[in-house]
């Protein structure tokens, strides 16, 4: 008999969000979209900074993921305009690093941009999902002070 086992959410938050994905490579954009939709969430995709900026000032967005190193803007340039936009938007940084730039120093980077966390590719559905369970709940907290 095979067991699968249910992760419940940390908070109410967590529950049904409406997530944006940005990412330049399809293939992690369709997996990662995949691993959220499979607990509920709404996920939107887009390919680009540009039209992640559209997006979020057009439709409702709980979370935002973005690669951090992607053609033209990356994903720093994202994280830094939401956090002067929309401040109490949380944003989970994923990459697979860069030519020359460390594992730590993307992870630094993508810190000091303001992402709320950063995921190191290849990601998977248990790390995502709990980093986005956490990024949510944060924000439920955050109010609450």
């Amino acid at each position: 008999m095979h067991r699968s086992t249910l992760t419940l959410p940390l908070c109410l938050e967590a529950l049904m969000a409406q997530i944006l994905l940005v990412d330049d490579v399809r293939l992690v954009r369709a997996t990662l979209a995949k691993f959220l939709a499979s607990v509920g969430h709404e996920v939107a995709q887009t390919d680009s900074v540009a039209a992640a900026l559209n997006h979020v000032e057009s439709h409702p967005v709980h979370l935002v993921i973005t690669d951090l190193w992607m053609p033209e803007a990356d994903g720093r340039t994202l994280i830094r305009t939401l956090a002067q936009r929309r401040p109490r938007l949380p944003v989970i940084a994923i990459t697979g690093g860069s030519p020359g730039i460390t594992e730590t120093d993307s992870l630094e980077v993508a810190l000091a941009a303001g992402a709320v966390s950063v995921l190191m590719k290849p990601v998977t559905r248990q790390d995502l999902l709990g980093a986005v369970d956490q990024a949510l709940c944060s924000v439920r907290e955050s109010a609450a002070r």
